[in-house]
């Protein structure tokens, strides 16, 4: 079934996705940003920002020395629009679907 939480394995490391998912948002002022996870193979870590136009060298600079190697997304997408659920909450697993679709 999966954890409940938002904590997931990469590379053997127990990781948890708020903990990017901050360390993003002090760096760029974003309200909406969530961590997503790849599987295919293995496990990458996806970050997607809405309604960021910024540069993803930057970004993932800037993210290297806050966090640990395994921590910092494989990639980061800007997207027009979060998709939520019926109860308004971020989708994550149609984020997961979406990670898995595009090439790296």
């Amino acid at each position: 079934l999966g954890r409940a939480d938002q904590q997931v394995k990469v590379d053997g490391y127990r990781v948890e996705l708020g903990e990017i998912e901050h360390h993003e948002r002090a760096l760029t002022g974003a309200h909406l940003a969530v961590v997503a996870v790849d599987v295919a193979g293995h496990t990458q870590l996806v970050l997607y920002l809405e309604a960021w136009t910024g540069e993803v060298r930057t970004l993932t600079a800037e993210l290297a020395p806050r966090l640990p190697p395994y921590m910092v997304p494989a990639r980061i997408e800007g997207i027009a629009a979060l998709p939520l659920n019926a109860n308004g909450k971020i989708d994550r697993p149609a984020l997961r679907q979406r990670a898995l679709e595009r090439p790296a």
